[in-house]
């Protein structure tokens, strides 16, 4: 079975930004094939 997981976005915010005073970091994941495990594997 391939890795379910995926990294689809990864963005440093560096200094004040329209969602975060401070600096920060937004992570996006695909996470589609784990909705769809049993709850018994997940």
């Amino acid at each position: 079975m391939p890795d379910p997981r995926s990294l689809t976005e990864f963005r440093l915010l560096v200094g004040p930004n329209l969602y975060f005073p401070r600096p920060a970091a937004k992570v996006t994941l695909d996470i589609g094939p784990l909705l769809e495990l049993d709850v018994a594997r997940a």
